[in-house]
């Protein structure tokens, strides 16, 4: 549940930014999972490590697959071409009042 004003501000430079800040936590968790599965391929990790290691990619995979995150990209080029949201590229203060309504239901949508 969220709340969409009838004249929603936008505080970003482009359209991408907004859609960012959306999904900017589950971005994390891959963003996480990509630089502890990097650590798996240093030949000087301990066993210790490497446990600690393994145990904290067992818990990013039950999240991200919890949350289907793995579909991240594809959901949130789906939602932006659903709703007619202008290109990622777009310039946020050149839109007119009902882009700026379309970007901000779109970063609504994809936050929940």
């Amino acid at each position: 549940i969220g709340y969409l004003s009838q004249e929603p501000v936008l505080d970003c430079e482009t359209v991408q930014e907004c859609i960012d800040q959306a999904v900017k936590s589950s971005q994390d968790i891959l963003d996480e999972y990509t630089e502890v599965s990097m650590k798996l391929a240093d030949p000087d990790l301990s066993e210790e490590d490497t446990a600690s290691v393994m145990s904290r990619t067992e818990d990013l995979t039950n999240k991200i697959e919890a949350a289907n995150l793995w579909e991240l990209d594809r959901i949130v080029g789906r939602a932006m071409d659903s709703l007619r949201v202008p290109p990622g590229d777009a310039k946020v203060s050149l839109l007119s009042g009902g882009e700026k309504r379309r970007v901000a239901l779109c970063r609504l949508l994809l936050s929940n």
